[in-house]
């Protein structure tokens, strides 16, 4: 009787502990020749930068989540005359959410023009 008391209570325990444990975030990152998009679980930051190679020409960071209802994000770097550019952005989403990213390289009107996969990750 004794050892089903232990056993009961060691259960209990367990089960305690594994409720309280917390989500671990899961970043992403996706990376090309022409630039790179990143979503970075601690703080939720999406970020674009484009590289030297764009020509001009832009990188767009999309990351889209379900929360109550489905919301998205978009980012935009330009290379600018000679040089590189990033952009960032700072979002408030729930801890443990899935998230998505996908990137796209703009062209000198703004448009996008190849597209990624969607990434899963985890805020």
């Amino acid at each position: 009787m004794a050892t089903l008391r232990i056993t009961c209570a060691l259960a209990l325990g367990l089960l305690g502990l594994g409720a309280a444990t917390a989500h671990a975030g899961q970043s992403q990152s996706i990376e090309t020749e022409r630039g790179s998009v990143r979503f970075e679980h601690y703080g939720e930051i999406l970020t674009a930068y484009a590289g030297p190679y764009a020509g001009g020409r832009g990188i767009r960071a999309y990351l889209d989540w379900t929360d109550r209802g489905r919301k998205h994000a978009v980012v935009t770097a330009l290379q600018g005359a000679g040089g590189t550019g990033t952009a960032s952005k700072n979002l408030s989403i729930r801890e443990g959410t899935t998230v998505y990213l996908r990137m796209c390289y703009t062209n000198l009107q703004n448009e996008d023009t190849r597209c990624s996969k969607r990434q899963r990750g985890v805020a």
